[in-house]
């Protein structure tokens, strides 16, 4: 390799070290010759893949950049090619080493040639790829993205919430034709259990461009709605795995880790896990896969519920049985006893039914001999007045005497209407005009004041007795 010589400083033999003019064509001739002399052999260059276009005849043209520090903007750029002869086998043993797509966003460490054009310009053929340095960029970036959600105290927030005990109302995040979602739902559907799940599908791209995006616009509508929902499910089946870079994003894992309802993937890999893997609540390995998680949460939780019923029966029988056998000890002292307790009972009525008759008659014999006296007195009375106006009938002429008859008939009709009003003061009488007497022991009752609930009360009819006991409601102010 010839030393590279300084711009300002022409070769011997150039044209302008005669001091003649060049063409462009022939500035171009000399770029192109003493970047062939400087770069005569292939050597290896990184650079980052800012765009990628596969022609019709099978060229694949590149854009090559590096950025910044800031990583915002391009502190170098070039054109790159990568010819049809070389562009499969390269492609192929890319994708089979590190699962990815050649694709822009890729760091690349490049195994190429400098090429100048008179006509094009400056460019560089890539001949090979490393994928070793692709995937330690990878890993790279993943373990960025990992320590940020750490650093911000959230790349755990979705494995922390818990499970609903029932797993039936499921969102999912998926594409409609997606091989892998129809058989999620067949697995649902066709559980053995009969189990029954609400599934609504949010649709999304699952590869290429875009994934990031579309992903992040249906999380957002389920958030929305995420009291409709247990949890989601994002599900890719089939694709080529080098299909996953869109799952290794921060800002989707972001969204992953903070949603507010427990994440489950099955994006359809085994071998790598993505960000989105390692931040969700639960991670299986296919759509089928994830339809069996749900099946087997809610199995659990029926065999969880079955056991808790046998538990309540057994404990319910148990408890029967000892209040059982209290209630039957308590029933048969309580039969033992009874008898002896109405006996007593019955031996107090009667004591207390003879006392009652006893002081009744008393008190209607001592009526009587009132309303005797009474007669008595008042009869005396009427007698010796009688006498007396008889006398003095005897002293007076007959017009007097006429006077006195009258008198005489007057006291006769009011010596009669004292004998009725003392045969109606009878208490005898009054019994049998449909009245009662009710005595509460020897104690005559008179008012309803006078009684309590519970106390036993005998009533006097003009024909016998009758016992009876006061009730709680017929205790009146």
């Amino acid at each position: 390799m010839s030393t590279f010589f300084p711009y300002s400083t022409a070769p011997p033999d150039s044209p302008h070290a005669a001091g003649q003019a060049l063409t462009l064509r022939q500035l171009n001739g000399l770029v192109r010759q003493v970047l062939k002399s400087q770069f005569d052999a292939p050597l290896w260059v990184q650079a980052e893949i800012s765009e990628l276009r596969v022609a019709s005849n099978g060229h694949c043209y590149l854009e090559l950049i590096e950025k910044d520090p800031s990583g915002r903007t391009p502190a170098a750029k070039a054109r790159g090619i990568v010819w049809s002869r070389t562009w499969p086998g390269l492609r192929m043993r890319f994708e089979e080493s590190t699962g990815q797509r050649l694709a822009a966003g890729i760091k690349v460490q490049a195994l190429v040639t400098v090429e100048f054009s008179e006509v094009y310009g400056y460019s560089l053929t890539l001949l090979d790829v490393d994928p070793a340095y692709t995937l330690g960029d990878l890993a790279r970036r993943r373990r960025e993205i990992l320590r940020r959600l750490e650093e911000e105290g959230v790349i755990d927030l979705n494995k922390e919430l818990p499970l609903p005990p029932l797993l039936q109302r499921i969102a999912v995040v998926s594409s409609a034709t997606a091989a892998g979602y129809g058989d999620f739902l067949r697995q649902l559907e066709e559980n053995p259990y009969r189990l029954r799940f609400r599934t609504e599908l949010f649709p999304a791209l699952m590869q290429g461009e875009g994934v990031e995006e579309s992903i992040l616009a249906a999380l957002g509508a389920i958030a929305d709605r995420s009291e409709e929902f247990d949890a989601v499910v994002i599900i890719r089946g089939g694709g080529a795995v080098s299909d996953l870079a869109g799952f290794d994003t921060y800002l989707l894992a972001a969204a992953c880790a903070q949603f507010p309802l427990p994440l489950i993937t099955g994006i359809g890999h085994e071998r790598d896990d993505t960000v989105i893997d390692l931040v969700a609540h639960t991670r299986v390995k296919t759509p089928t896969a994830a339809a069996q998680f749900l099946i087997t949460h809610q199995r659990e939780q029926l065999d969880r519920l079955a056991a808790l019923a046998r538990t309540l029966q057994e404990e319910t029988r148990t408890l029967l049985h000892l209040h059982g056998e209290a209630l039957r000890s308590a029933g048969e002292r309580l039969t033992g006893g009874m008898p002896r307790f109405l006996a007593r009972q019955e031996a107090l009525l009667a004591r207390l039914q003879a006392e009652a008759t006893h002081r009744a008659g008393a008190l209607l014999a001592r009526h009587r001999q009132q309303q005797a006296a009474l007669a008595y007195t008042a009869g005396l009375r009427l007698h010796k007045r009688l006498e007396a106006e008889k006398s003095l009938l005897a002293l007076h002429p007959p017009r007097l005497r006429q006077a006195a008859r009258q008198l005489l008939l007057r006291h006769g009709h009011a010596l009669a209407l004292i004998g009725q009003q003392a045969q109606a003061a009878d208490p005898a009488r009054i019994l049998r005009r449909g009245y009662t007497l009710t005595l509460s022991g020897s104690r005559i009752v008179t008012s309803a004041r006078q009684v309590t609930p519970g106390e036993c009360l005998r009533t006097r009819f003009h024909d016998g007795t009758v016992r009876s006991r006061v009730l709680p409601d017929e205790k009146q102010p």
